[in-house]
């Protein structure tokens, strides 16, 4: 939960994040926001979504960037991932369950 954070806006943070693992609905969740509250909550995460899709359109759009990953992406993209599933392993605690 984050700290000094109503429980409803860390829901709808963790919910928003988890949603494309689950391929059932999320349990409806008892509502603690007020209205005004709420209306924030959801205009803070669009506007970080719309930043999220400029920044990638922006970096996207760069030639030194395409050049770049155009050269060095066959073998950046898996150590991006292998690094994040041993990020995910280490803090998790289940290496020191395997060894």
């Amino acid at each position: 939960m984050i700290p000094g954070a109503p429980s409803a806006t860390a829901s709808v943070v963790i919910w928003s994040s988890s949603r494309h693992r689950e391929g059932l609905p999320a349990p409806p969740r008892r509502r603690t926001l007020r209205s005004g509250a709420g209306l924030i909550t959801v205009a803070v995460f669009a506007a970080g979504v719309a930043l999220w899709c400029a920044t990638g359109a922006w970096l996207g759009s760069h030639k030194k960037v395409i050049a770049t990953v155009e050269r060095v992406g066959h073998w950046l993209i898996p150590v991006v991932f292998i690094t994040i599933g041993i990020v995910i392993l280490i803090k998790s605690g289940v290496t020191t369950r395997l060894f």
